[in-house]
């Protein structure tokens, strides 16, 4: 009888387990939305209090405080943009998690057949907060880009 509560206890271990990586990848998929739809407010409520959005490859970092106030300088003057995170590899320790997914994000001009494209990663740092994921830290790592130049990131 041991054996089988045994068995039971790991399979609700692995059930629990399973359940707390696919609401990071949840999280990580309205990360993206959030981006493309240009809501400012929503996206800075998926952060930690002192949660931040590293942009490396630009050397900025926007705190939630700068969410908030609709501060999307860098996506604004696209006419729409579309981001890709897939392949998450999601790592929990405990109230705490990281993962390592693949980015893709197409920004578009006003002019249809102009597009800036970036790929790479997305290095997030996550904390639970009243029971929810919430991002501490998401950097936005660039290995390629191709088509128009970016626009420069606002000051």
């Amino acid at each position: 009888m041991s054996s089988v509560s045994g068995a039971s206890a790991d399979l609700m271990k692995q059930l629990e387990e399973l359940l707390e990586t696919q609401k990071i990848s949840a999280l990580l998929f309205e990360f993206g939305y959030l981006l493309d739809t240009k809501n400012w407010r929503a996206q800075a409520e998926l952060y930690a209090d002192d949660g931040v959005l590293d942009l490396a490859f630009a050397g900025v970092t926007v705190t939630k405080e700068q969410l908030v106030k609709g501060e999307g300088k860098g996506l604004r003057d696209y006419r729409l943009t579309q981001h890709f995170s897939t392949n998450h590899r999601i790592e929990l320790d405990g109230d705490a998690a990281h993962s390592r997914s693949y980015m893709l994000a197409i920004h578009m001009y006003e002019d249809q057949f102009k597009h800036a494209d970036v790929g790479g990663f997305y290095d997030c740092d996550f904390v639970k907060v009243d029971n929810v994921w919430k991002f501490k830290r998401v950097v936005v790592n660039v290995s390629w880009k191709a088509g128009e130049a970016m626009l420069p990131h606002p000051e």
